[in-house]
């Protein structure tokens, strides 16, 4: 029991640790109360369209994700990296992005 304290008081001591332990606790409830709503939503629709309905839906669903990870061709990390290291070129970033992303999904 001492030792949890202790581990809790030193915890305190670093005023930056407690701030990344509620950051953190509020991005956990935040991934597992939309994991649950996504749960719920998906049995209800489930349930609501029967069996052939919802099988069409989820073929449609996974096309349109399996597309969309090929549009997005994987920028989102360059173009934050690129424009927080020199913020005057985040037109030009931005706009080379939407051509490419506009380009790939035409195709």
């Amino acid at each position: 029991m001492k030792i949890g304290l202790y581990k809790v008081k030193a915890l305190n001591q670093n005023k930056y640790s407690f701030k990344i332990l509620k950051n953190t606790g509020w991005l956990l409830v935040d991934r597992v109360f939309r994991m649950g709503m996504g749960m719920i939503v998906g049995i209800q629709v489930a349930r609501f369209l029967g069996p052939s309905d919802f099988g069409s839906i989820s073929y449609a669903q996974a096309l349109v994700s399996l597309f969309l990870t090929l549009v997005t061709l994987g920028l989102d990390a360059i173009v934050v990296r690129d424009i927080s290291k020199d913020n005057t070129v985040s037109n030009s970033v931005l706009g080379s992005t939407l051509l490419l992303r506009l380009t790939t999904s035409i195709m």
